[in-house]
């Protein structure tokens, strides 16, 4: 705390509100006696979070699917068509805009739904996944995204709510076993650099 006071020129007040903030969002955890500590991530975890979010983002585009009209399914395959170009760049793509734009083609569909609660709910889970995803999304799975995205267009055109939604759950199946296969890469990257980290017992 005294450190990024020093390094920031903040106060310890303004501090203590983002470490509040970064534990919130699961970034880190504030250990009795120690202080703010890098939170650790363990394939529970992960599969805890993608299990509700697998639910709830089904649930989103299974009630979105009559409310697409053509000229919003346009919209949706132009946003998807942004995320190919990107794609195309393989190791060079900027993985905040590759980031940014999939959120927009989710956001979309959650908008569809009708349903602020439900809105509420998945920003939320993608924010606390967020850490997870950005390490986990390489340049061999960028094309399996885009397709997954064709995929659950397709079935919305079609006015196929159970098609949507199956497609959306092989989609996020499919990121939630790509990030569980490489949490020992990324345990093992944070400790190559002497970063700590705080396991949940």
């Amino acid at each position: 705390e005294i450190d990024l006071v020093q390094k920031f020129g903040f106060t310890r007040g303004q501090i203590r509100e983002a470490f509040y903030y970064l534990e919130k969002d699961g970034y880190i955890n504030i250990v009795q006696n120690k202080g703010a500590i890098v939170a650790g991530v363990e394939v529970d975890e992960v599969l805890d979070l993608y299990s509700v979010l697998m639910i709830v983002e089904c649930q989103a585009v299974e009630w979105s699917c009559h409310n697409f009209k053509e000229a919003d399914l346009r919209e949706l395959s132009d946003i998807n068509k942004s995320l190919q170009h990107w794609t195309e760049r393989g190791e060079k793509v900027d993985l905040i805009k590759w980031h940014e734009i999939n959120a927009v083609f989710h956001n979309y569909i959650w908008i569809k739904s009708g349903s602020s609660k439900l809105h509420s709910i998945l920003k939320d889970i993608r924010k606390r996944l967020f850490r997870l995803r950005y390490w986990s999304i390489i340049s061999d799975t960028y094309e399996d995204y885009h397709k997954a995205h064709e995929e659950i267009i397709s079935c919305l055109r079609q006015g196929d709510p159970a098609g949507a939604r199956k497609s959306m759950a092989d989609h996020i199946k499919q990121a939630c076993d790509i990030h569980v296969d490489l949490v020992p890469r990324y345990k093992s990257q944070l400790a190559a650099s002497g970063v700590k980290q705080f396991k949940n017992s």
